[in-house]
């Protein structure tokens, strides 16, 4: 799931637009050894609790 999101920019590799400023494409031609292991270090860091508000896409924030 992670390796599809940041291959197609879509949430959990298939649902809606990653907004951003998630700089997906940066990360999309990187080889699945080195996206796996970005998860892996993602992982192995502790969470922490936080309340993601739901997205908002660009065209849609006030000017």
């Amino acid at each position: 799931m992670f390796i599809g999101a940041l291959r197609t920019g879509k949430h959990q590799g298939e649902g809606r637009d990653i907004m951003p400023p998630m700089p997906w494409p940066m990360y999309r031609q990187m080889s699945d050894e080195d996206l796996s292991a970005i998860f892996a270090y993602l992982r192995s860091i502790p969470p922490i609790d936080n309340a993601v508000p739901e997205p908002i896409p660009p065209e849609d924030l006030p000017q």
